[in-house]
């Protein structure tokens, strides 16, 4: 099954038998990401019911089962005479009109010989503003969304004016709104708010123009002020906060000056919110918006703001540099030494908290929160430094600090989430910033933290990832919220609790019943309230009480038009939905995400059960429901996305061990073993299937590396426990008999060394287990990076565990094209590249090259090739030191595959950043550190496990074999080779200890 489909199973078949004993100890499982399409949108079958003063047809095609809340799909078996059908998932029999009925009974004609099925339906309820709601409230007040900023004034100056700069950019580039290829509208009227905070927090009045005035307020501050019993969207006067006045930010009379009086303590924002917001519609830039940023940052001299009359004079400039060596002569060493050690004060918490005051407060549906740091928190609530500890500029996170901090930003992004407000961080510098605390924040709006070198023009990825949350995700409001501007009466009899008002996306997972749900990664949470609704149901049933059903809003009409034609049928109506079948993990399998975000993905082991003898295919139904905007800005569209897949039963191991997918076998295996890694850090922010509140343990915390070996022992032992069974099941089938290679005799053959062993390997000793050179990975970089590997999608995550790498050489390498790579046929794969294109021309002196695919390995590391690697977020040029600097035709070759590197991630997110490398320079560990260490191979074995080394002179080869002397031979970073063998040899040790990764 393709990769880009929307679900990938770990095999074409279902396991016969319950136990793992039965899959060769292997997962059974998938990977879903419910936001991506299996179809084109031309080719999906799309539905759409418009109400609130619409003018279409409220009848579609979508039949609910009226005892499960499945969805009718091709698959069903149809009793045409009888106008029923049977649901795949419950059993149960349901009707449906008649011509309905026909249409998917040609459909399963159509599937009837085909093994793995997936269909996908969409149906679109487009929700439209009424003329009574336009009239009766601004356009401001109902459905502008807020973009709240806030900055850190310890950035430095010119960066927060590249930040401007880049913001001015995003913005005329959304202009007048950008429709996206799923269908998808980004809206273009929206509101502005910008917050800048050091040891204070300045609220700009943006909606006043010609001065920058903002309303300031103390970073020291009790953490859950405002927030008893969740949050408080009551608003005071704001009559604690002084206000600080930037005058002539016009730039008529210079740059401008801060006027700052001593802030008091922060209580809430002020009621009359419009006074924070800037209108941003069309191409208009908003100048006030831009402008406070630029008086933010007045008080640093040494960096041009842009609001000077005209060029200095001379006379101005020597009077500059003479006042300049004034003050150089006045400073002692000791007021040097003072100011090294002075610390950079950020009340992050505060600030955050100050901003999502403000986003509820402003009416919104919907709202976004961008907060740009260059540090960890060090004053007032959220703060990650030892109070106690030193003051110097250098800080370490305290670890007890770190988990106060995550606490209280996870109780403020579950604040923002609920109001159906998304939280993102971007962030820069050398410094750690404590960015756990941070992915806290930003988990339950599904929100991102970022890492980026700096904010400067010069380094682009951050105005690429800030686009790309501006563009490609997008917040989804409640039924309630869009419903009640719509008209009041479509809600008149609505119960005020329920999912009428839960922001976000809901997400339904349902099965056969023979199979359940284990273990599920990925973002989210777990819908409790459904839980609880289904228990609350069945005791007040067995009391005698009034239920109530858990039916969302958008698919009441479905329901009550299936119970209404099934009366007419004669068929029994009561106590439905069953909440028998609801209450089953089979088919209550529910979790709510805080947006719609292509890249969302979930990993899910499945636990097979008994099944009846005669049971022939196992179905699996996705649900993702969703608002988004519509092509115009008064219009709401409510998605329903359904894809219904089934996998035939296999009838033994064999035949399960046949139709094993490796790719997604590795990516679900190594989910789990980096999510056990990842102890609290990640634990908290994936959906904790057996519910229950976290417990943090301080010991946990600190031993992070002892919790990461042992999630590589469980790796370990995991490819042990399968090569143990796949020998034990004693059967070779004839087209392994015919591979002399040991490695078809010990593992099973479509788990190859390319598609699925060396991707474990290198993950084993990569920056997110970190058993090789990597190791040494700073905290918040293995952070970030588990962050995103634990919700990407499958290709992603492809890319994230293992490095791509080609090879350029002025002379061609020769390779016998069956030449055995690790005991297996492989062919040399080869890329020709073509010179860029430049302004508009092609040189007619430049010539195609060809780069060969080559394995990310030490011995790759010649003298004479240009290495080109891709691991997700780095790109990598490293040039052999015996290529001189200005041979010929290098700059051509160079051109070529920094072209050819740049264009593969020219859409990928985060932006990757690109290094340019040369052997010798220190810089070129970036690279080094990222290949398999096949130099510690014994001689013999080097030139049969990498066949290109064959095209190697004796004296080349001692080159760069002695480029090795000095090597760790103890160390855990081993070789590919010797690895497996260590691990999957008959008579292995060092697997037997850990937990299978299945368990």
């Amino acid at each position: 099954m393709s990769s880009s489909s929307p679900l990938s199973f770990t095999s074409k078949y279902c396991p016969h038998a319950p136990g793992l004993k039965n899959s060769c100890e292997l997962p059974f499982g998938l990977i879903w990401s419910p936001f991506q399409s299996c179809k084109q949108p031309s080719d999906t079958t799309s539905r759409s019911r418009t109400n609130a003063g619409g003018d279409e047809d409220n009848s579609t095609d979508a039949v609910l089962c009226l005892h499960c809340l499945a969805y009718m799909h091709s698959f069903v078996e149809i009793y045409l005479s009888k106008g029923l059908w049977k649901c795949s998932f419950c059993g149960a029999s349901n009707c449906a009109p008649q011509k309905v009925l026909e249409s998917v009974l040609v459909a399963s004609r159509n599937n009837i010989n085909e093994n793995i099925t997936m269909v996908e339906e969409v149906f679109h309820e487009t929700i439209t503003l009424s003329k009574e709601a336009l009239t009766s409230a601004t356009e401001t007040e109902v459905k502008s969304p807020c973009y709240v900023f806030v900055i850190d004034n310890n950035i430095p100056a010119d960066q927060v004016l590249a930040i401007r700069d880049g913001l001015k950019k995003i913005l005329d580039e959304i202009g007048e709104g950008t429709e996206n290829c799923d269908g998808s509208f980004t809206r273009s009227d929206v509101r502005l708010g910008l917050i800048v905070f050091d040891e204070t927090v300045s609220v700009y009045q943006l909606g006043v123009r010609g001065i920058a005035s903002a309303d300031v307020f103390s970073g020291h501050g009790h953490p859950y002020e405002g927030y008893d019993g969740r949050a408080d969207d009551s608003a005071t006067d704001g009559e604690n906060a002084t206000t600080t006045t930037v005058q002539n930010i016009d730039g008529k009379n210079g740059n401008g000056a801060s006027i700052r009086t001593k802030p008091q303590r922060f209580n809430h924002i002020s009621s009359s919110t419009s006074l924070y917001f800037a209108s941003f519609c069309g191409g208009d830039s908003c100048e006030t918006f831009l402008q406070s940023i630029t008086a933010s940052c007045a008080g640093d001299q040494s960096v041009d703001l842009g609001g000077s009359s005209g060029p200095k004079s001379r006379k101005d400039l020597l009077r500059q540099r003479r006042e300049a060596r004034k003050t150089n002569k006045v400073k002692t060493a000791k007021t040097v030494k003072r100011q090294k050690r002075k610390m950079e004060m950020r009340c992050t918490g505060m600030a955050m908290k100050v901003a999502v005051d403000l986003a509820i407060s402003s009416g919104s549906k919907t709202g976004r929160i961008f907060l740009f740091t260059s540090g960890m928190p060090s004053v007032g609530p959220g703060a990650m430094v030892d109070p106690f500890g030193p003051k110097c500029r250098t800080q370490r996170v305290d670890t007890s600090a770190l988990i106060d901090s995550a606490e209280f930003f996870r109780t403020l992004g579950e604040v923002s989430a609920e109001a159906a407000i998304g939280v993102d961080v971007l962030c820069s510098g050398t410094q750690p910033v404590g960015l756990p605390a941070f992915q806290a924040l930003t988990h339950p709006s599904a929100g991102y933290a970022l890492l980026h070198n700096s904010f400067l023009a010069e380094e682009p990825q951050w105005q690429f990832n800030l686009k790309h949350l501006l563009v490609h995700t997008e917040m989804s409001p409640s039924w309630e919220s869009v419903a009640h501007t719509v008209s009041p009466a479509v809600i008149s009899n609505r119960p005020k609790k329920g999912y009428d008002f839960q922001h976000g996306c809901i997400l339904d997972l349902k099965m056969s019943d023979s199979v359940s749900p284990v273990q599920i990664v990925g973002p989210g949470d777990e819908d409790a309230a459904s839980s609880t609704t289904f228990a609350e149901s069945k005791s007040r049933a067995r009391k005698g009480r009034e239920r109530a059903i858990p039916i969302l809003p958008s698919e009441r009409i479905l329901f009550t038009e299936g119970a209404t034609l099934a009366a007419s049928f004669g068929l029994p109506t009561n106590r439905l939905p069953n909440p028998e079948f609801l209450s089953s993990p089979s088919l209550n399998c529910r979790f709510l995400v805080g947006r719609k975000d292509l890249m969302s993905t979930f990993s899910i082991m499945l636990e097979v059960g008994n099944r009846p003898d005669n049971e022939e295919y196992v179905y699996f139904q996705t649900i993702s429901r969703w608002m988004q905007s519509a092509r115009y800005n008064e219009n709401y569209v409510y998605v329903t996305k359904v894809c219904t897949t089934r996998l035939p039963i296999a009838q033994n191991t064999m035949q399960f061990l046949s139709g094993l997918e490796a790719q997604t076998v590795a990516v679900v295996l190594s989910k789990e073993a980096v999510l056990r890694s990842a102890t609290w850090v990640m634990g908290a922010f994936n959906i904790p299937l057996a519910g229950g509140e976290l417990e943090v343990d301080i010991d946990e915390v600190e031993e992070e590396e002892s919790l990461t070996a042992i999630s590589r022992l469980d790796l370990d032992h995991t490819i042990q426990k399968i090569s143990h069974a796949y020998r034990l099941l004693g059967q070779i089938q004839e087209a392994n008999a015919r591979n002399f290679s040991s490695l078809a005799y010990t593992f099973p053959p479509n788990l190859t060394a390319e598609s699925f062993l060396r991707l474990m390997h290198h993950l084993r000793r990569g920056g997110m287990l970190g058993a090789g050179a990597l190791l040494q990975t700073a905290p918040d970089d293995r952070h970030g990076m588990r962050d995103i590997f634990l919700r990407f999608p499958l290709d992603n995550c492809l890319a994230i565990m293992a490095p791509q790498m080609w090879r350029w050489r002025a002379r061609e390498i020769q390779i016998d094209p069956l030449a055995s790579s690790a005991g297996e046929p492989t062919t040399n794969s080869r890329v020709t590249l073509h010179p860029p294109v430049k302004n508009g021309l092609i040189s007619s002196s430049k010539v195609p090259i060809t780069i060969d695919t080559a394995l990310p390995e030490t011995l790759a590391l010649w003298d004479d090739v240009v290495l080109a690697m891709d691991h997700y977020d780095n790109l990598l040029v490293w040039q052999g030191k015996s290529i001189p600097k200005d041979a010929e035709h290098i700059e051509e070759v160079m051109d070529c595959i920094r072209s050819y590197v740049l264009q593969r991630a020219q859409d990928r997110f985060p932006s990757p950043q690109i290094h340019y490398l040369r052997e010798g320079d220190s810089m070129s560990r970036r690279l080094t550190a990222r290949l398999a260490p096949s130099h510690k191979d014994p001689q013999e074995q080097q030139v049969a496990l990498c066949p290109a080394l064959a095209s190697l002179s004796e004296i080349e080869l001692d080159s760069l074999r002695n480029k090795f002397r000095w090597h760790d031979t103890t160390g855990d970073d081993v070789s590919f080779r010797r690895w497996f063998w260590d691990v999957a040899s008959a008579s292995a040790k060092l697997g037997t200890e850990g937990r299978s990764l299945c368990e």
